[in-house]
């Protein structure tokens, strides 16, 4: 029957046989005692081979579709930066002008206007704390707003751990300041959501001798 044949097909591709063609398919159905009209099997296989291509080929779009956090800077107002994570190279001349481009865009809106805008080819969404600005730039078709609760979490998990954190904070202890950030992000991706168990970490690596 055709169901059996479609099965035996689907067989020999996970086999790894690229085309199967007629005879892997009876080959595959003998070893079951079946078998199928090998001119029936010749005109089912190009149908076949579309199906499972145009299947292969919506895969591998949805992967490339993946959003994620192509670098996180925290900048203080008067441009200078406190923090920059890097999860897609770039050399140091283009770091330093997008660092100062992104200042220069969030520093420069109004405290009414949302907190996330267009910039090159993806988005910065920011938060702004006292005199800091935790920026993220993300991929056109991320989530703002889950996004801006990653910097929010990022931002309390940092006042919990320092009491209070201030610039100084983030000057002295950045090595620390990196710690945090990599509980929480890894490969431009949000790994861990729980503050506690963040908390409970570093509280780890801070009693390693």
């Amino acid at each position: 029957s055709i169901s059996k044949v479609i099965a035996a097909y689907l067989l020999a591709v996970l086999g790894r046989t690229n085309k199967p063609s007629a005879a892997d398919i009876n080959k595959i159905l003998g070893s079951v005692g079946a078998a199928a009209d090998n001119a029936r099997v010749e005109l089912l296989i190009p149908e076949l081979q579309a199906v499972v291509s145009t299947q292969s080929t919506g895969n591998n779009n949805q992967t490339n579709k993946i959003d994620m956090i192509q670098y996180i800077l925290v900048q203080n107002r008067q441009g200078k930066t406190r923090l920059a994570k890097w999860f897609t190279p770039y050399d140091d001349a283009e770091k330093r002008k997008l660092a100062t481009e992104v200042h220069k865009l969030v520093n420069a809106r109004e405290a009414k206007l949302a907190n996330f805008v267009e910039f090159r080819t993806h988005k910065i969404v920011y938060r702004r704390y006292a005199g800091l600005y935790f920026c993220m730039c993300v991929d056109h078709g991320d989530n703002e707003l889950a996004r801006l609760e990653a910097i929010h979490l990022f931002v309390e998990v940092l006042d919990q751990y320092f009491g209070n954190v201030c610039e100084l904070d983030l000057v002295f202890n950045f090595y620390k300041v990196f710690m945090i950030l990599d509980e929480i992000f890894l490969g431009g991706e949000l790994i861990e959501t729980s503050k506690a168990v963040i908390l409970q970490r570093m509280a780890q690596l801070d009693d390693t001798p």
